[in-house]
């Protein structure tokens, strides 16, 4: 669940990710919500793990 895992343990463990955000799944507005509040504060988000590896 990227509400729950990703966005709390990165954030209270002052944590800079980068989410694959194929990798992880949640309700798909709660999923877009974390992802837009990750990027917006405080990581990076990739499509995919083929995106990430091609930057």
């Amino acid at each position: 669940m990227t509400y729950m895992c990703v966005t709390a343990i990165a954030f209270l463990l002052d944590h800079l990710p980068t989410v694959i955000a194929g990798a992880c799944a949640t309700a798909d507005e709660m999923h877009a919500s974390a992802l837009a509040t990750i990027s917006d504060l405080y990581g990076v988000i990739v499509p995919s793990v083929r995106e990430l590896l091609n930057n």
